[in-house]
């Protein structure tokens, strides 16, 4: 297994190389956007279908979005055109390369309503190790199970980036506060909403969070914290890909997928 997905990462980083230049269009949840490199061309339309038409159902006109674990910038100009001209997107995104990434993609879209903060989301300030698959960046993880895993596959660079809580970048940059917050930081989830719990109970903002964890025993630990932690805040959780409302009885349907909490 470890060879294989070892294998399928050398493909796609040489499939990536190639492509580096190109500049193509998408659908992502109803709406067209454009980008500079990858391999997105090839997914068919069905590809993540129930997050896509889940995120197309929800009115984020006019809204103060924090899209953390950016990537290259789709969630952020999906979350930019969707809000619309009264909206604002901040992009959260440690990984200098997908950095680059992302304004190349904004530019392209002609997108002003994004603005990108150069940390990874913690519960507290500090340099750390994310480990990088080559071919990969969207899996790039600071948390040490899913790391020694990464490492396991032999094909990974290791980058020093910053880290800090959402509730000290938000004072020190001077952001407002949050409507929408999208979360997809690779095992790092739980420890996100550890750093983020004076905004949520300032705003309460509606929460996207994905699961992650190097293995199903992982997931289900992260779930139940972040659950327990949530439940505690007063939110209802909802599991987008089963369709089920989760409570402390059944959180163990949300171990896989996304999470989208609202407060009650």
């Amino acid at each position: 297994m470890k060879v294989q997905t070892t294998l399928r990462n050398i493909v796609r980083h040489l499939l990536e190389s190639l492509t580096k230049n190109i500049v193509y269009s998408i659908d992502f949840s109803g709406v067209t956007i454009k980008r500079k490199g990858g391999i997105g061309f090839l997914r068919t339309s069905n590809f993540n279908i129930v997050e896509k038409d889940f995120l197309a159902s929800l009115n984020l006109k006019g809204k103060t979005i924090y899209d953390i674990g950016g990537h290259i910038g789709v969630f952020s100009i999906f979350f930019s055109k969707m809000s619309g001209a009264n909206g604002n997107v901040f992009t959260f995104e440690p990984n200098s390369e997908n950095i680059k990434k992302i304004n190349d993609n904004i530019m392209l879209n002609n997108i002003d309503n994004v603005k990108i903060i150069d940390y990874g989301i913690s519960d507290k300030r500090e340099n750390v190790e994310l480990f990088v698959r080559k071919g990969a960046s969207a899996t790039g993880s600071m948390n040490i199970n899913i790391q020694s895993t990464i490492a396991d596959e032999k094909y990974y660079e290791i980058l020093e980036v910053k880290v800090d809580a959402l509730d000290n970048l938000i004072v020190n940059n001077h952001l407002p506060l949050p409507e929408f917050i999208k979360v997809d930081i690779e095992g790092m989830e739980y420890f996100g909403l550890l750093g983020m719990q004076d905004t949520i109970m300032k705003k309460y903002p509606e929460l996207y969070i994905e699961i992650h964890g190097s293995n199903s025993d992982d997931k289900l630990s992260m779930i139940r914290q972040v659950s327990t932690l949530l439940f505690d805040m007063s939110y209802k959780i909802y599991h987008v890909e089963s369709g089920e409302n989760i409570n402390k009885d059944n959180y163990s349907i949300a171990k896989e997928g996304h999470i989208y909490c609202t407060h009650e």
